[in-house]
């Protein structure tokens, strides 16, 4: 065992919850009123994915209308003879999408791509995919549609996958960090659903590390319980998975709204999610690299950054010449050299965030001496874009926020 965090979580669920709404008939209806209104015949299907899609989407109760945490996730296939439509003609179909849905007293945010049927048949294996196969809802249009995804098993899905989901949900997180400042550990919403989905995908990501898997979040939170009744003590594991597991199961409880937190709960879990995070991440990278648990976290990420081949990293490198554009780039040419050499976009922003993220539990407590701490300036040159000065990137809060900036950019919405 390489790490333990010592957790005692009470479940109180003894207080009234509201039952679940069930948005599904509303959601097809708007999406079938505004679809047909705006693309006509060219659209193929539309298709819902996510936790909407699986029934586990999160609500609360918020001035007569019911508001989902949970984003609705829409992917539109045209036909192939149709050209797609400008990210400006979806975003504006998502919008009418949503006014549909807070006239029947939902609000929810909508968002979506768009491709034509060889998006669906180029899928690749990996963690979305698979869910979408398996767990995908065609809200209109041909039902068969999601059969054009090819039919693997989970176990063919690698394992790097798991881990940058673990990377996605770290970035995340310091995305709320920054945003409540020395308050994180308040107990508002905004903050306690990204350190419940952080939970979740910690587990979704183990389990996939462990040779075991499932799709919705009650059967994950199944098996990581009886792994944790019947492993050994001494198994090779980045943390007691007693503990572990204990608090998937509360966070499992809040995502589908069956028990309530507490403030002192929360204070607990909103530690203990860096302390694990930062466990599992060390413990996937040790595995996916060959290293060891003595390396240090540079010393890691360098191995990871090294096995990555040469045209996977430029072709991040070239996404990120094409956002920036001819004039925009010529600043960067000789730093964008190196780092080319030694890693993709990806793996550099991974790394950034990671290094400020997991420095923060010191946060509550020593607010004065954090930024000393995070070695600000070194971190900067690991980003592909500067967008201030180095007196003004001084603080943790604005390197994070240069940080986000370049990850939303140049990485959120690609696979380089």
């Amino acid at each position: 065992m390489t790490g333990e965090v010592n957790i005692q979580l009470q479940l109180d669920k003894s207080q009234a919850v509201p039952p679940r709404p069930k948005p599904d008939a509303f959601l097809r209806q708007a999406v079938a009123e505004v679809c047909e209104e705006e693309f006509g015949t060219s659209l193929r299907a539309a298709v819902l994915t996510g936790s909407l899609a699986r029934g586990e989407a999160t609500f609360r109760r918020q001035d007569h209308c019911w508001r989902a945490l949970s984003d609705a996730d829409l992917i539109f296939i045209f036909h192939n003879q149709a050209d797609l439509p400008p990210a400006t003609k979806v975003q504006q179909v998502c919008r009418k999408i949503e006014d549909a849905l807070k006239r029947h007293s939902f609000v929810c945010q909508v968002k979506s791509g768009a491709g034509h049927a060889d998006y669906l048949r180029k899928m690749r294996a990996d963690i979305f995919s698979f869910e979408l196969r398996t767990c995908g809802c065609v809200v209109w249009g041909e039902p068969e549609i999601l059969s054009l995804i090819p039919a693997f098993h989970w176990g063919d899905i690698p394992l790097e996958d798991a881990w940058r989901l673990l990377c996605n949900r770290i970035v995340e997180q310091l995305e709320v960090a920054r945003g409540s400042g020395s308050r994180q550990f308040s107990v508002s919403i905004e903050l306690q659903y990204p350190t419940i989905k952080l939970y979740l995908d910690m587990a979704t990501s183990l389990l996939l590390f462990l040779s075991k898997y499932a799709c919705t979040y009650r059967v994950r939170e199944q098996l990581l319980s009886d792994l944790a009744k019947n492993v050994p003590y001494d198994a090779d594991l980045p943390f007691a998975l007693q503990d572990f597991a204990r608090c998937v199961a509360w966070c499992t409880d809040w995502k589908l709204g069956t028990s309530w937190p507490t403030e002192e709960q929360w204070r607990q879990l909103q530690k203990s999610a860096v302390v694990h995070a930062h466990l599992l991440w060390r413990w996937e990278l040790t595995r996916l690299t060959g290293g060891c648990a003595h390396q240090s976290d540079d010393e890691l990420l360098t191995r990871w950054r090294r096995q990555q081949p040469l045209e996977r990293r430029l072709r991040g490198w070239l996404h990120v010449m094409r956002k920036q554009g001819r004039h925009g780039c010529w600043r960067y040419w000789r730093r964008w050299a190196s780092q080319a050499w030694k890693g993709s976009p990806r793996q550099w922003l991974y790394g950034a965030a990671s290094k400020v993220w997991f420095r923060l539990p010191s946060l509550s407590e020593f607010p004065q001496v954090l930024d000393q701490e995070i070695e600000c300036e070194s971190i900067r040159r690991m980003l592909p874009v500067l967008t201030r000065s180095a007196h003004e990137a001084s603080d943790w809060q604005q390197l994070a926020a240069e940080i986000l900036w370049n990850y939303h950019e140049f990485v959120e919405d690609t696979r380089a």
